[in-house]
């Protein structure tokens, strides 16, 4: 089920929190204009799905919106600073 040519490259892997062994990965093409996120079991790709570039902000505000206010890689790196205008 493996797209030709847009599902090899730079990728970033996502494990599927029930198990390791189911993963997302997605790659950026510029050149098509496209993200590729693929589904694997294993080392089995199950499916692809041709993200439009154009939609990717719509996509990032969605998961960014389900998440908490202090979530994020530096979250216990101290206080919740919030800015002031």
């Amino acid at each position: 089920m493996a797209e030709q040519g847009l599902l090899y490259g730079d990728r970033e892997w996502f494990a599927d929190q029930r198990t390791p062994v189911r993963r997302m990965a997605v790659s950026c093409h510029v050149e098509h204009g496209v993200f590729v996120l693929s589904l694997w079991q294993a080392d089995v790709c199950t499916g692809t799905f041709r993200l439009p570039m154009a939609d990717a902000p719509t996509l990032a505000a969605k998961l960014l919106e389900g998440l908490p206010s202090n979530a994020g890689p530096d979250a216990d790196a101290g206080p919740d600073l919030k800015l002031v205008e």
